[in-house]
């Protein structure tokens, strides 16, 4: 007759204790990094287009993986926010200027972006707005390599 072994409760030790906090194998290279046998690589969202429509981040959330997504938003001083925004202001002026002089055609990019910037410089000193830096993590697994690729061709 066979004995039957009953499942004893886990109880941990030191020893798990160490390889949770440093595991046995790790890889760090510039494109991923490696822990055991997982694939891990992160994608940094910094810089946005002009303007976002909704639903611009449906395809990135909507991947059929299991990820996790960190939104940072950090204020801005105005201040500072302000004097950068005139420095850029001053450049792309200058920019306008050495075209006319050369005789070149308008650049109408160049112009909306002065457009834009001075409406910003408004709507910041009136205090109708408020300037933040956003940025967006995206830790991948291996699996989700694959559908970025797809993704950057559409």
């Amino acid at each position: 007759m066979e004995k039957i072994k009953v499942p004893q409760p886990y109880t941990p030790s030191e020893k798990d204790i160490k390889n949770v906090i440093a595991p046995a194998a790790i890889e760090n290279a510039p494109a991923y990094l490696k822990l055991g046998d997982k694939f891990v690589k992160t994608i940094f969202i910094f810089t946005y287009p002009r303007y976002l429509s909704s639903g611009w981040f449906n395809q990135i959330v909507n991947l059929p993986e299991v990820m996790d997504v960190s939104i940072f938003a950090h204020p801005v001083n105005t201040v500072s926010a302000m004097k950068s925004l005139r420095k850029k202001t001053s450049q792309i002026e200058a920019q306008l200027l050495e075209r006319e002089e050369k005789g070149l055609v308008r650049d109408p990019m160049l112009e909306t972006a002065f457009q834009d910037i001075e409406t910003l410089r408004d709507t910041l000193q009136q205090g109708r707005e408020k300037m933040f830096n956003i940025g967006i993590i995206l830790p991948c697994r291996r699996i989700l390599w694959t559908n970025f690729s797809k993704l950057k061709k559409k």
